[in-house]
């Protein structure tokens, strides 16, 4: 499967912070959270820690976008598909919280309306009814005096990765699992391409050379996202042309 424009991002943030990480001598710490502008020099294993997770959950989304709910072995057990529904729900709940973790790491400027909007996808929805509060689940939470409402996971988990829940009041919701994950992904890339792009314009402030080489291949990742096409400059270790639209 083509390697998506998320993990693409993460690993070029990765290449920058080990490039920099690597031309420390003395007191590693202090060293790099001056090249890395960071607050705090806790903030190293912050970024490494959300590094690794985006990483590691887009290797999930991959997975669940290639096999779908019913997974790889096409053989109707129900207990695969709960376990790939809770899966893929935690996985992006991990991202979720670690795109959070990256804008405020970076001191990302307009963070607050930024999350607002992240935080009230309907995938995380589906994640607090389905994989996390279906017993429990409270209604109206921003309200003084939020609402219990049990829900119930339809039983028979379809092909198509639509799941259907019923509430307490006998409503039946449907969430189309891969359409949710689209906008997901969506806004996961224009986050984590912003502050990217914060990221690098801050640490090479004062160094033009290395912020336009840096910014080069983001650039491109943006210009990718309207077109769904990724063009290589013909210098790096990219291919010339990669076609990044997603194919359900």
């Amino acid at each position: 499967m083509t390697e998506s424009l998320i993990s693409r991002i993460e690993q070029h943030v990765r290449d920058l912070i080990n490039e920099l990480a690597n031309t420390i001598n003395g007191d590693f710490l202090p060293s790099v959270k001056d090249s890395l502008k960071f607050e705090h020099e806790s903030d190293w294993m912050t970024i490494c820690s959300v590094l690794d997770i985006i990483g590691d959950t887009e290797l999930a989304k991959s997975n669940f976008r290639e096999f779908k709910i019913e997974g790889p072995t096409k053989i109707q057990n129900y207990g695969e598909r709960y376990l790939r529904l809770y899966g893929i729900l935690n996985a992006v709940y991990l991202q979720h919280s670690a795109i959070k973790s990256f804008l405020e790491v970076i001191k990302f400027p307009g963070k607050t309306s930024a999350l607002k909007e992240f935080n009230q996808l309907k995938i995380l929805e589906l994640r607090n009814k389905a994989g996390a509060h279906t017993v429990d689940y409270l209604e109206n939470r921003g309200e003084k005096k939020p609402k219990k409402n049990p829900l119930q996971i339809s039983r028979g988990l379809r092909d198509d990765s639509k799941i259907v829940i019923l509430d307490s009041k006998n409503i039946y919701h449907e969430y189309d699992l891969i359409t949710l994950l689209d906008d997901f992904d969506d806004t996961v890339e224009n986050l984590l391409l912003k502050g990217s792009i914060k990221f690098i314009s801050t640490v090479f402030k004062n160094n033009e050379k290395n912020r336009n080489r840096y910014l080069d291949r983001l650039n491109r990742y943006q210009q990718a996202r309207k077109t769904g096409i990724l063009m290589g400059n013909g210098f790096d270790d990219e291919p010339l042309f990669v076609d990044l639209r997603k194919k359900h």
